[in-house]
């Protein structure tokens, strides 16, 4: 995991939020760190309070004014165990799209299609060749993606809140358009195939 590309993430919003998983005492036995949008697992490091997070994430003293962060307990609507027996592996496919200045990659989930952004993979870049992608459900049904490297939890990533009715009719166009131009292709490649 690439501690820069979170810090890189939690700059453009000037928020970070630490996750403290705590045991029966209250003592803070694992750390996670997000922007509100993902969460990603801390291993190797001491549990990080405000002055540490902002000095590993290179933030100067002088430029702190309007950062936030917060110290909460994980969220109960998203499992940051490493195994969900809920979940399914998903194949993101080779397509993204980009909508709103935003890179996101679709994958289709249990109810329907789903949007990441993918700023949101770039901290695990760097283990990208193993990196499985798994759908989990909230308690309220709604889906969350995991990106995992075996057994292991590398992030948690909500969905983008980008499909609307004018998103959908557009990628609809862009659909039907796509199949007049392929069934073009075919035809151009097989009258080539009869000369």
């Amino acid at each position: 995991m690439q501690i820069k590309k979170i810090a890189a993430i939690c700059k453009k919003k000037k928020q970070v939020i630490l996750y403290n998983k705590v045991n029966e005492d209250g003592e803070p036995i694992q750390q996670y760190i997000g922007d509100g949008s993902a969460i990603y697992p801390v291993y190797g490091l001491p549990i990080l309070d405000e002055e540490s997070i902002l000095t590993i994430f290179d933030v100067q003293k002088k430029k702190r004014d309007g950062w936030i962060v917060k110290h909460t307990a994980p969220p109960a609507v998203v499992n940051l165990e490493d195994v969900d027996h809920g979940e399914r592996r998903i194949d993101t496919g080779n397509i993204t799209i980009v909508y709103g200045g935003m890179e996101l990659l679709p994958v289709i989930t249990r109810r329907g299609l789903a949007l990441i952004d993918t700023m949101y993979l770039a901290p695990v870049g760097d283990v990208m060749d193993a990196l499985d992608i798994y759908e989990r459900t909230a308690p309220d049904g709604s889906p969350y993606i995991v990106a995992k490297v075996g057994f292991m939890l590398q992030s948690v990533i909500l969905p983008v809140q980008a499909i609307n009715q004018a998103f959908t009719e557009r990628l609809g166009e862009i659909a039907e358009h796509c199949k007049v131009a392929f069934i073009a292709q075919a035809d151009k490649d097989r009258m080539e195939e009869q000369q």
